[in-house]
């Protein structure tokens, strides 16, 4: 192969590696063929749930955030960040090293419903009950991209779950 012929391959090579080590993080880690510690998975999710507004609306990133799958009240930020606001408490209660949904393989990140939030304690006065057994699950494939909430809720525990430090937070705050 002569120069002439190797110079756009060689092109092709340089803008495929700068790609991955100026892109996101996950990029460059299924780039690199890397699969996600239990602690990166984790702490991939809990920045997932902060940066879309699901914990205070003053942490989101509206460039950033996610319209979810098979479920959506809001196509915009705008729309979106009023439904999500405080839903969530910001540390993960669990991880369970399979995907629940979607995947064939990666993680799910689980986390306890805001026992505080207003909006659900108005609207059904058994919130506190009902949150004790559901909860949202960050689902992601073994690399942390391709990261989503599916729908609907998804069980607090179960066999397989490791419980995490959020657990002890949710329960404190309900009062166990």
């Amino acid at each position: 192969m002569t120069w002439h012929m190797r110079r756009p391959l060689l092109a092709l090579l340089l803008v495929y590696v700068s790609a991955c080590a100026s892109g996101h993080p996950e990029s460059r880690a299924r780039a690199a063929g890397r699969l996600l510690t239990e602690a990166e998975a984790i702490a991939r999710a809990e920045e997932f749930v902060r940066v879309n507004g699901y914990v205070r609306t003053e942490d989101a990133d509206p460039k950033r955030m996610v319209v979810e799958r098979n479920l959506t009240y809001g196509s915009t930020p705008e729309e979106l960040l009023p439904q999500r606001a405080g839903t969530l408490l910001p540390r993960a209660c669990g991880v369970w090293p399979k995907p629940a949904r979607g995947f064939d393989d990666g993680w799910s990140v689980i986390f306890c419903f805001n026992p505080t939030y207003y909006r659900a304690a108005v609207d059904s006065p058994d919130w506190k009950i009902s949150i004790r057994q559901r909860s949202r699950v960050v689902v992601m494939d073994p690399y942390g991209s391709d990261i989503f909430i599916p729908h609907p809720d998804f069980g607090l525990t179960g066999h397989g779950i490791k419980r995490l430090p959020g657990m002890d937070d949710f329960e404190r705050m309900l009062g166990r």
